[in-house]
């Protein structure tokens, strides 16, 4: 499904700038602060964790706080120009694009599998398997946008 991006891979890998990403921008990490700003937490050492993300490209961070919080493309953009004037560095568009299905699939396996650990609590479980749901939508949605424009 992602074979239109095979002439773009080594020309992407050329562009991506490893730094110690995030990589967990689940809604749950942010808090609203008392003037309106949002404040990332638990920040540090994500890069570092057991789910083979790794050091990314802060695209990578900017595709997980899109799907997150559910960003507009508007408000993905304005996201993209304050990480361009804060690092001088403008978030590449094609590799936003390339991430978002990744990011989204390894979103759609976690949850997948955190399903089979939590077994013995079926609440949890349901919630886990809704949100495999979701993703595996999101990520339906956008293979199949991808596809049309590829």
């Amino acid at each position: 499904m992602l074979d239109w991006w095979a002439p773009a891979l080594d020309r992407l890998e050329r562009r991506v700038r490893r730094i110690e990403t995030d990589n967990r921008p689940h809604a749950w990490e942010w808090l609203l602060t008392r003037d309106g700003r949002l404040l990332k937490t638990d920040a540090l050492d994500h890069h570092a964790g057991h789910d083979l993300v790794g050091c990314q490209d802060v695209a990578w961070d900017i595709v997980g706080v899109t799907v997150e919080l559910g960003l507009s493309r508007m408000e993905r953009d304005r996201l993209c120009a304050t990480v361009d004037a804060e690092t001088g560095r403008a978030p590449d568009p094609e590799l936003l694009a390339f991430l978002t299905p990744c990011y989204l699939a390894l979103q759609m396996g976690d949850r997948g599998l955190a399903t089979e650990i939590v077994a013995a609590y079926p609440a949890e479980r349901e919630r886990l398997r809704a949100a495999a749901g979701w993703y595996l939508r999101q990520l339906r949605c956008e293979l199949l946008a991808g596809a049309r424009a590829g």
